[in-house]
């Protein structure tokens, strides 16, 4: 279907769409965010659900923290607090999905 580096969505067949992580320890960064989106989108359109699923020993170990550190230890405030916004928006975005 679609993917990038750090998620993929697979059909699943009878109208349920994956939404996988694989990065490492499902982390979440702009390529899980990015396809987040991307599969709520698709699932809205043509799918009757939506799941979250990877076959990894750690379901998610949540926002790839190495990359908070990064940024911060560049100064890069702007672009961390678009990050912030962007993994909330996603969360949001992901909580009140609409339900079939």
């Amino acid at each position: 279907m679609r993917s990038n580096a750090g998620a993929s969505l697979v059909d699943l067949g009878d109208g349920v769409l994956c939404l996988e992580f694989h990065s490492k320890m499902n982390t979440l960064g702009t390529d899980q965010i990015d396809m987040i989106h991307a599969g709520l989108e698709e699932a809205a359109r043509h799918y009757a659900a939506l799941v979250i699923a990877n076959q990894g020993e750690n379901f998610s170990a949540g926002a790839n923290l190495a990359l908070v550190l990064l940024a911060a230890e560049e100064g890069e405030w702007d672009e961390l607090s678009t990050a912030v916004h962007r993994f909330q928006r996603a969360n949001l975005a992901l909580k009140y999905a609409a339900a079939r």
